[in-house]
Parts: C-alpha cells; structure tokens; sequence
C-alpha cells in the first residue's frame, strides 16, 4: 500500500499493474456550481491519465470512475481515453454506483475494452453509454498539466470568482490607503514597486502548480515553494547588502531572461529536460525560482533609495501583490504558461518606470526583505 498524490506515484512507480482503477472520489457527488473549479485537478489531466495508462503491462486496463454532474465531463474522458497511443476503442458503462450518472470509462491497452455480458450487467442495472461519449469534443476544452480545470466545460472568464475578486481588490484598496498611504497624486518613483509586486505573485504562484507536479497536490508543496522562495530572497538581499555596486540593470537583464526559459520550459512540458528524477525536479525549482532571485535584487536596490519612503513603498509593492493574485485567474483561460508572459508585461513596466534609478549604488545594509 501506498499513501501519496496521485500523479506523484504515477511518476515515481517503477512496476507495472494489470489493473488501475479511478476510484469515485467524495468530491464529486459534493460539486455544485459553486465549488471551486480547481479540486483534483492534475488528477484528470491527459498527460495525468497517460502517465496512468503507461504503467500498464499489455493487455491491461484502466478504469475511470466518475459521478458526472454534466455530461461535458464524459466527453473530456471519453476523448482523453481515445486518445490515448496504443489504447483500443474505450467503453462507458453507466454503474449508477452512489448516484444514478455515476459512470465507468474503461480503455485497455492494445484493443477495444467490451462487456462481458451484456445482458448479465444491464440485469443489475448497468448501461453501455459509450456510443453517446464518443461524440466529437472540442480539443481546446480537454484539460492538460498547463489547463488542468477539469470542472469547465470550456475556457471561460469565472464571471463570479472576477467580481469577488475585484471587491476584494477594491477593499484591500482602501485600507491600505488610509492605513499605510499613498502618494497623492501618483509619484512615478513608486510604480516599480506596484509592478514587482505583481509580477512576484504570479511567479511564486506558478513555482507552486508546477511544483504540484513534481511533488504531489500535498502541503509539501507549498512549504517547498515557499522555503524556495525565502531563499531565493534571502541570497539577494545578502548580494545587495555587500555590494556598493549598482546591481538593478544586470538583475532586470537576469530576470527577462530566467521568465522565458521558465516559459520555454512550461510550453514543451519539460520535454528538453533530461537526467534521472532527482536532477529534473532540481533543475526544475531552480528555473521556477530563480526569477524571484533576480527580483529580489531589484527591489532591495530600489528600496535603498534614501528619496524613498519606505511606507509608501511597501503599500505600493502590498497592492502590486494583490492584483496580481487577481490577474493569476487568467490561468482559468489561457493556462498557467501564460501566467510567465503576464509577469514579463509586469517586470517590463517596472523596469520602465525605474530605469533613470540605474546611474545610482545604492547600499542597504539594515534592509532586509522576504517577499519581493
């Protein structure tokens, strides 16, 4: 027996099974409209399922159980099992287990997956549906390790989740405003501070899926990225710190280049990564990290500017933060890739509104920041 994340064991099991079962989780006869969109969502990916499917030895089968509260949910597992390399034509069969749409999808690696007797399963109540999945389904509403909201029927902007969020966003607004305060009007030398803010959230928050990945859907994780992180801010601020030199334009040069090999890396889903395990997972927390490293220079550079107040700063780089945890819903639609591409947008602003700040050394030897 083995207690771990799904697709953690998938990755790491070194034998090979007759038979996998999907088992019926509890979650699915809880889900409603209201649930959040994003529970068990690695588990059925395609890439999720496949790493399932090539564990099998030949002949062997997987089996997806699921409570389906809309049929686009079948038609995501019918064409995941289809399209599987080596599977046979796959077969769902409405078991009414627990609730009367809960269904069976069965694929087997080499030929088509039948019932055994049709005439014995349909006595206890069983149907063969898989005629009706079958049904052609758009490819771009299949979920994948990059788009991983199984629950969506299509990519879609969560009307919902975007007005909770823009209430918050509003309301963190005006209390930081009263409470720390802002510059009244804007002041230019603050904006960096905004911009860094929000590109630093959703880089942590896409070191964090990506991490799920590699280490399972478990609080590890997050502990992980975020021990990661501290360390990442850690090494920068001690750079910062011990140097006179000026260190802001190589670290902006560092930062746009670390975003898109992170990106590169997202896009082909670590096809160019190679070595056992343990070398690809710490490859892949260095390039998940190491934007924040360079960010980390930047603003600690920033933040020693004696013209700076440091209240106002931190209000600003607060606020930076919070909408970019709101812009990180873009993943909901164009995938976490683009959460890379956003930030680089992000850290290019910023470097657009600091880059007169350059010709100054700024030396900051009682700051020490753990965030930005």
């Amino acid at each position: 027996m083995s207690i771990n994340d799904a697709r953690n064991f998938f990755r790491t099991a070194d034998q090979q099974y007759d038979l996998i079962v999907y088992g019926v989780l509890d979650s699915h006869t809880a889900l409603s409209h209201a649930s959040n969109l994003r529970v068990d969502s690695y588990v059925y990916t395609r890439e999720g399922i496949a790493e399932a499917f090539r564990l099998l030895k030949p002949d062997g089968v997987v089996s997806v159980s699921f409570t389906l509260v809309n049929d686009a949910l079948g038609f995501k597992l019918s064409k995941i099992l289809r399209d599987l390399p080596g599977a046979g034509k796959p077969l769902a069969v409405r078991v009414r287990y627990d609730n009367s749409r809960t269904t069976a999808f069965i694929v087997k690696k080499g030929q088509a997956a039948t019932m055994p007797s049709a005439n014995g399963f349909a006595s206890i109540g069983f149907t063969d549906v898989s005629d009706y999945f079958a049904q052609p389904y758009p490819e771009s509403a299949i979920p994948t390790d990059d788009w991983p909201f199984f629950y969506m029927v299509e990519r879609a902007y969560p009307v919902t989740y975007m007005i909770a969020l823009g209430m918050i966003l509003l309301l963190s607004y005006f209390f930081v405003r009263r409470t720390i305060g802002f510059s009244d009007p804007i002041d230019r030398s603050y904006l960096p501070f905004f911009f860094l803010g929000s590109g630093f959230m959703l880089v942590e928050t896409k070191a964090i899926t990506e991490l799920g990945l590699h280490l399972g859907g478990t609080w590890f994780v997050i502990a992980a990225a975020i021990m990661l992180v501290l360390v990442m801010a850690f090494l920068a601020n001690l750079i910062v710190t011990r140097t006179a030199l000026s260190l802001a334009g190589p670290a902006y040069f560092g930062l746009f280049a670390s975003l898109l090999i992170g990106y590169g890396l997202a896009t082909s889903h670590g096809q160019w990564v190679f070595g056992p395990p343990v070398m690809q997972l710490a490859l892949s927390c260095f390039v998940l990290t190491i934007p924040l490293f360079f960010a980390g220079i930047i603003f600690s550079s920033l933040i020693g500017d004696a013209k700076i107040n440091i209240s106002t700063a931190f209000a600003y780089n607060l606020m930076g933060a919070l909408f970019g945890g709101v812009m990180e819903y873009n993943s909901m639609y164009f995938g976490f890739a683009f959460l890379y591409l956003l930030a680089l947008g992000f850290y290019a602003l910023a470097w657009a509104f600091s880059r007169k700040s350059w010709g100054f050394s700024w030396k900051s030897a009682s700051l020490v920041r753990t965030g930005q």
